[in-house]
């Protein structure tokens, strides 16, 4: 009987992670040019394009699981495997989140603070991804351990972020309806941040136990 071939979990989180950088790319478009996408009626497009990338997003995390459930031996324990590949998941959900939330809640234009919440999101998500193709060399990268701690960096400027943008919110915008929209796009930004910081926080144990 054929050996059959040992499975690169590393790859496939790289294959993940790769994913969670097309949808940051896209939701950075989405937010600038949101102005002509609106106007021109392709809003429902451009988030149903985004729904079908997370969703082949999705397909690699259920094949880790698949191949967890079927593999003898793993690189890294069984439980970290999954945890890892469910953080990096929560990273490209938590990107669609926001960009849905532009739509469901009939968004006209973009608040200037969007802006400042999308530079943040790239720089968070690029962290993330040189984090994750590191880690397939975690005991010998010198880089890794700076590239976690960058990103828990990052995650406490969004949360200032969001604290500031907040409070703006409340201060400025009179319209009840127009608070509450942009409390939960907010919100669903600050999410973004806390995803990763997650995933930093599961490479990080995972590094520990394995050290």
């Amino acid at each position: 009987m054929a050996r059959r071939k040992e499975v690169d979990y590393f790859g496939l989180f790289k294959k993940a992670i790769d994913y969670s950088c097309v949808l940051t790319k896209e939701l950075t478009t989405l937010v600038e040019e949101y102005k002509d996408i609106n106007k021109n009626g392709q809003l429902e497009k451009r988030v149903d394009e985004i729904h079908k990338i997370e969703h082949d997003a999705d397909k690699v995390y259920h094949e880790i699981v698949f191949e967890l459930n079927r593999a003898f031996i793993t690189p890294i324990e069984r439980e970290d495997i999954l945890l890892i590949a469910n953080a990096i998941d929560d990273v490209s959900d938590k990107i669609e989140e926001v960009a849905f939330s532009f739509w469901v809640f009939n968004i006209t234009e973009m608040r200037p603070e969007t802006k400042q919440f999308i530079d943040l999101v790239n720089r968070i998500c690029k962290e993330s991804t040189e984090a994750v193709y590191e880690f397939a060399n975690y005991r010998k990268s010198k880089t890794i351990k700076d590239k976690l701690h960058t990103i828990k960096k990052l995650e406490n400027e969004g949360d200032t972020l969001y604290r500031h943008s907040v409070r703006r919110l409340f201060e400025n915008e009179k319209d009840p309806i127009a608070l509450q929209k942009w409390r939960e796009i907010y919100d669903n930004m600050e999410k973004i941040f806390d995803a990763c910081r997650y995933l930093a926080n599961m490479l990080e144990n995972t590094i520990v136990k394995n050290s």
